[in-house]
């Protein structure tokens, strides 16, 4: 049985989109799921491979890539390599909707000048503007 290029990321790091923890409590502080970069693997070796972004609103996941004109609906159980997850800072109570949350501790830092932000893995500036431009 060959070996495809893709195949090599299928047992490392594939993961469901819904098995990433919704709220993450860091130094006493709660951050909610927000986005995060998808990577898909490329089919051949000679091949890079494509990064697309996933935003969570409103308890649904859209997907925006630069090889399509609109975003996109995905499903939570979707299994993808995600490379960088995001998170931002929520005062008070998040309203995630799910019937069970799973609060994640995490002993981390965060830097004071971003403590709205999390983001962990790669940086994304697209998203970080995204984000306080939301806030205005």
């Amino acid at each position: 049985m060959t070996q495809t290029h893709a195949s090599l990321f299928e047992e490392s790091a594939v993961f469901k989109i819904c098995d990433v923890p919704l709220v993450l409590n860091v130094q006493n502080k709660n951050y909610v799921l927000f986005g995060i970069v998808i990577f898909n693997p490329p089919l051949l070796e000679e091949d890079i491979g494509h990064y697309i972004a996933a935003i969570r609103l409103n308890n649904r996941w859209e997907c925006y890539d630069d090889l399509r004109t609109k975003p996109y609906p995905i499903s939570g159980y979707t299994r993808a390599v995600i490379h960088c997850i995001f998170y931002v800072r929520f005062d008070g109570a998040p309203d995630v909707s799910e019937k069970s949350i799973q609060v994640v501790e995490f002993g981390g830092t965060v830097s004071e000048d971003d403590e709205d932000f999390a983001g962990f893995g790669h940086s994304d500036e697209s998203l970080y503007q995204l984000y306080h431009s939301s806030k205005s």
